[in-house]
């Protein structure tokens, strides 16, 4: 069977941000590809003034990651709504079609956090806490939070704002987060931290961003996503070794120090603080042993292609943090 050829995403995207753009839908985010090819492009304009990042000329990426891999677009609607969701995945899959992977997904329901506390040694505490998400209590999407259990830390609502990426070149404007909300969406989806097949393209963005933006470094460090950045520390600290851990540098700026691991157990962000010691320190050595497993796992270039090619749909409802009654109530 021929491969159909390979496609410019960027083409791809236009029809289904250009419908989101004019018609009466949620606001949107995207994630990923588009937004960080734009941004580690030489060429690119970025301006905090204007919230704008402005690519002048022509850029590519292919609608696959390799030969048979098709890549995903993935879009955040600011809301917790699920029929928000359901009408922007709709839309993705009318514009879009097969030439992408279409990942479509808004603020999850915060009422998460009490099912896992209350059996923070149950499966899904274990088995289904592996990448982060943002969450909000259904009737409020002002307070929004990001967690990955055992840690949740708020997110300003500053640090979720909009940005405009310009594509003069092809004639449309794409809602995409801050640059430096991008570098930490980066180090904060997987409980393994930077994953490995990420890191080369999260250096040159880094390299970029905070060469044309400096006010981005703080913007990480000491603004808006401070919080965010301390989840990175936290998700550094578990993946690596209690002797001798070493600080991960992106970009030549920004120094992921790890924490003494003894530290986690009066974080702000644990969500145990209050609970038995024994219990603290299982769930502790859990989530590290996870997060270090996890982190060679992705380091293996064909497992990460079989888990793609094979796995990553059947998974799917761990990959979007759906809890056992949310399962239910969909099936």
């Amino acid at each position: 069977m021929t491969r159909p050829a390979k496609q410019n995403c960027i083409s791809i995207v236009k029809p289904f941000v250009e419908a989101t753009n004019s018609l009466d839908t949620p606001k949107i985010q995207v994630f990923g590809g588009v937004g960080s090819v734009a941004l580690m492009d030489r060429d690119t304009l970025l301006s905090s003034n204007e919230d704008r990042i402005t690519v002048p000329g022509h850029i590519f990426l292919s609608n696959y990651r390799n030969k048979r891999d098709l890549r995903d677009v993935e879009a955040l609607v600011l809301s917790n709504d699920e029929q928000d969701v359901e009408k922007i995945e709709t839309l993705a899959k009318q514009t879009i079609g097969n030439n992408l992977k279409i990942e479509i997904f808004g603020f999850a329901d915060l009422n998460r956090r009490k099912e896992l506390l209350a059996k923070p040694l149950g499966y899904e505490a274990i088995f289904e806490s592996l990448l982060s998400d943002r969450y909000t209590l259904p009737d409020d999407q002002v307070e929004v939070y990001r967690m990955l259990f055992p840690f949740i830390t708020p997110i300003p609502t500053e640090a979720l704002k909009t940005w405009t990426l310009e594509l003069e070149q092809f004639g449309f404007e794409v809602p995409v987060p801050a640059p430096g909300a991008v570098i930490l969406n980066y180090l904060n989806r997987s409980i393994s931290g930077l994953r490995s097949k990420d890191a080369t393209k999260i250096e040159t963005l880094a390299q970029e961003i905070f060469f044309k933006l400096p006010d981005q470094l703080d913007w990480i460090i000491d603004g808006p996503g401070k919080s965010q950045f301390e989840m990175a520390r936290i998700l550094h600290t578990l993946r690596e070794p209690l002797q001798d851990p070493r600080s991960l540098i992106l970009g030549g700026k920004l120094k992921i120090s790890p924490l003494k691991f003894e530290e986690l157990y009066d974080h702000p962000a644990f969500m145990l603080r209050d609970k038995d010691h024994n219990i603290q320190t299982k769930v502790l050595k859990i989530a590290a042993l996870k997060s270090k497993t996890l982190h060679k796992a992705e380091s293996v270039e064909f497992l990460v292609a079989f888990y793609q090619r094979h796995l990553e749909s059947i998974f799917s409802s761990i990959i979007h943090n759906k809890s056992r009654k949310t399962k239910q109530k969909k099936s």
